[in-house]
């Protein structure tokens, strides 16, 4: 049988993994092994990469100025994602016989290998496709709590599902909550009422977005737990925002300077993952150098390549929201430079 064929994990010109809309990490973890198959070790091995646990994947970054491949496979590593909806089942060991800890990974796959879409692995998972499994280990070697935070993780964004939320957003029809695209299950579509129908209707629909909107905000402004909880809502809110305020701003012939700084100001919301200490561990200065890197890039063109540090300091703070990054880490960070 052929090995697991993992997804090509796309990386933004400072090789930071590109999110998916609404994804965000949760941690970072350093030297990790990937191992393909289940057969003690002679099957390929990816060796001394990084990987991270988001909402919806596992992403794995090959170890820079190496292969970091290893085995009897020959195959060069790359940097790849699972998708965390390909996932049947898991197992850790972690035992103090155990020189190195691992979790045991399996994953629905086709024939040829690749991993199953989400589609395809809930259709597996209900008895209703025929699909593979296969086991992919990945070996903790780096710091001691590595297989404790992965372990945390991982339950985490099992259980929060947000790639099915999303799934679920896609299907609902005009007037239909949540909880009825839910409870259907496979049923018949929900039927629009009349009173939904037409222009009037499109417009009642606009209104009731504007209050939910309103009340998102509200709810997710009284408290920092509120606020992480409401995380993903927020960010789609503020995508919407930003795309209607260019579409706005493309229309019309001209504009108050007091539209324009507000319209501005909106539209620097522009980090939806923040690189923080606690998801980016011992790597949290490289991480914050690669995402300050490629949130740079746009303001530097528009003032023809130089900025201050300290407008640096205020628009990317700015932009990370409530995440906000001390003088002395930004100056770490862009001491990183040159190595990139």
């Amino acid at each position: 049988m052929s090995n697991l064929v993992l997804e090509e994990l796309v990386l933004s010109t400072s090789n930071r993994p590109r999110l998916l809309k609404s994804e965000i990490e949760l941690c970072w973890i350093q030297r990790t092994d990937l191992e393909f198959g289940d057969s003690g070790g002679k099957e390929e091995k990816w060796k001394d990469g990084s990987i991270a646990v988001t909402s919806h994947r596992l992403l794995w970054l090959k170890p820079e100025g190496g292969t970091g491949s290893g085995g009897e496979g020959g195959e060069v590593s790359r940097n790849s994602s699972l998708p965390l909806s390909a996932l049947k089942d898991y197992k850790g060991v972690n035992s103090f016989f155990k020189k190195t800890p691992r979790f045991f990974l399996k994953v629905w796959r086709s024939d040829s290998g690749k991993v199953a879409s989400a589609a395809e692995a809930k259709a597996a998972s209900s008895g209703k496709a025929l699909l593979e499994l296969d086991t992919l280990s990945l070996a903790f070697r780096g710091a001691s709590g590595s297989y404790d935070t992965f372990e945390k993780n991982l339950k985490l964004a099992l259980a929060r599902e947000e790639w099915r939320k999303e799934q679920m957003t896609k299907e609902m029809t005009v007037g239909e909550s949540y909880e009825s695209v839910r409870g259907r299950g496979g049923g018949p579509t929900t039927q629009v009422g009349a009173s939904a129908a037409g222009i009037g209707g499109i417009m009642r629909k606009q209104r009731e977005d504007n209050l939910k909107a309103d009340k998102s905000i509200d709810v997710a402004f009284k408290d920092l737990s509120a606020l992480m909880d409401k995380a993903r809502e927020m960010v789609g809110l503020s995508s919407k925002l930003k795309e209607a305020l260019q579409e706005n701003t493309r229309k019309a012939d001209d504009t108050d300077k007091e539209d324009k700084g507000i319209e501005k100001f909106l539209l620097s919301l522009g980090i939806t993952s923040p690189v923080t200490k606690s998801t980016a561990g011992s790597m949290f200065h490289q991480q914050l150098a690669q995402q300050l890197a490629d949130f740079l890039t746009a303001p530097l063109k528009k003032s023809h390549g130089a900025i201050a540090l300290v407008d640096v300091y205020c628009i990317f703070n700015r932009a990370r929201g409530i995440e906000l990054v001390s003088p002395e880490d930004l100056i770490e960070a862009a001491n990183l430079f040159p190595r990139m």
